[in-house]
């Protein structure tokens, strides 16, 4: 399997079905264009954030890291693991303490929720401030408010494995919210579907706590209930509260059992198994994400074979889509053209999200 070197240009569209049968575009985003506005890449997150924690909670994490990675040390930077493995680490650790020892040592299973949940939630809160700082700076975006134009003009589908909000404000207006995420019929309008959920979606207790007008019911199975704040930061609590968002951790042991992410990862299948075209700009498809590649797998297998409509049926296919990776890593490129092929047409473009959207080539 070879990756065709191209230079930053436009994508070229299928040759396979018409495209009266095809949706438009659709762009799949990854931390690579988060990164073009300030944001951290998953592999230096844990180092850039530490400092930002509350003393209690690096010394609460320090115990957990070192247990895991004795190498650990605070004063040198090269030690600190990578999020999604130690993530995953404590994950296993916590699920199987008791299995693994009969009297509990210097941290417990709850220590090590408490250190996850409180890390994620600083997280949360820098990324807020990250946010604050691209809407005040509109001289270093005027890429981005391009690339959000075309997205609008064309009633683009994108496909975010993102948490923050910069393409949410720009993209969704608040009468259509819920179906522009993914909850609810197909809007005539962009579609932003996060499978990995957003800062601004809260579960059914910690929306409890927001006014009426500032939140939207998108999801419910009972008394499990998933919620969008409207406003496109974290919500301010004159109670010292603190907002846990409904996001999925970075670690192999995802889980999406709260209330309408089964809705969101259809929308995404459904999507992609119909588009003429996808962009993946900044994605690296990351070999421990086994669902997002379980995703693609399913969305391109239909392309070929057609979408699934009864016992021992198919639609009719609407044919591969080109395929278009925008990434100045090349094994990022191949691990993408290895979920995603046969194509009728695959480019690696050897650039960040910003070179290539500030490029006359675009789109």
């Amino acid at each position: 399997m070879g990756v065709r070197l191209v230079k930053p240009g436009k994508t070229k569209r299928s040759a396979g079905a018409s495209s009266a049968a095809k949706s438009s575009r659709v762009y799949v985003i990854g931390a690579g264009f988060s990164a073009g506005l300030g944001f951290p890449m998953t592999n230096d997150l844990l180092v850039r954030v530490w400092d930002r924690l509350e003393a209690d909670l690096r010394k609460r994490l320090k115990l957990i890291i070192q247990f895991h990675y004795p190498e650990f040390d605070e004063a040198r930077r090269t030690t600190f693991p990578e999020l999604e493995p130690l993530l995953s680490a404590m994950e296993a650790n916590r699920l199987l303490f008791d299995h693994t020892r009969k009297v509990r040592g210097k941290f417990v299973p709850e220590d090590i929720e408490k250190a996850s949940n409180g890390l994620l939630w600083h997280v949360a809160q820098w990324f807020d401030e990250l946010h604050a700082a691209v809407r005040s700076d509109h001289a270093s975006t005027d890429w981005l408010d391009k690339f959000a134009k075309e997205v609008l003009k064309r009633k683009s589908t994108i496909i975010s494995f993102n948490w923050d909000l910069v393409l949410d404000e720009l993209l969704l207006n608040h009468h259509t919210i819920r179906e522009q995420y993914g909850f609810g019929d197909e809007p005539d309008a962009p579609m932003l579907l996060k499978p990995h959920g957003s800062l601004n979606w809260f579960n059914e207790k910690q929306a409890g706590f927001l006014s009426g007008e500032k939140v939207m019911e998108l999801a419910n199975d009972n008394a499990k209930r998933t919620y969008a704040f409207t406003k496109f930061r974290s919500p301010r609590s004159s109670h010292g509260r603190r907002y846990d968002p409904l996001i999925v951790p970075p670690h192999y042991m995802k889980r999406f059992d709260q209330p309408g992410f089964e809705k969101v990862w259809n929308a995404c299948v459904a999507k992609l198994s119909k588009a003429a075209e996808v962009v993946f700009i900044g994605y690296s498809q990351p070999p421990s994400d086994f669902h997002a590649r379980f995703m693609l797998r399913c969305a391109f297998h239909n392309t070929a074979d057609g979408v699934i409509v009864g016992p021992k049926k198919r639609d009719k296919a609407s044919g591969p889509p080109s395929v278009a990776v925008v990434n100045p890593d090349q094994s990022s490129a191949r691990r993408i053209e290895s979920a995603t092929t046969p194509a009728s047409s695959f480019e690696w473009i050897p650039s960040t999200a910003r070179t290539w959207v500030e490029s006359d080539k675009f789109p």
